[in-house]
């Protein structure tokens, strides 16, 4: 289950929160699920954590850039 990149950064930083929380969500889900022997595939929990990983990217790269955008505000200010 990949998740695409795209939708991702179309998202608010803050339904990337959400996100964020329903992947963790799913990865104890699957943990559990393989410590009880129902699920196989443990390709699942990598793809989990890759999502994980995805999830955080983007909103750190969001945070960065309203940086920024305030930085560039605030020397535009200044300069005046």
């Amino acid at each position: 289950m990949s998740i695409d990149i795209k939708d991702l950064k179309n998202k608010s930083v803050k339904e990337l929160y959400k996100e964020l929380e329903e992947a963790k969500k799913n990865l104890l889900k699957l943990k559990f699920e393989i410590a009880q022997s129902k699920v196989k595939n443990y390709q699942e929990v990598a793809s989990s954590r890759k999502n994980i990983a995805r999830i955080l990217t983007i909103i750190q790269e969001k945070q960065w850039q309203e940086f920024e955008k305030l930085e560039k505000e605030k020397e535009e200010k200044d300069g005046k």
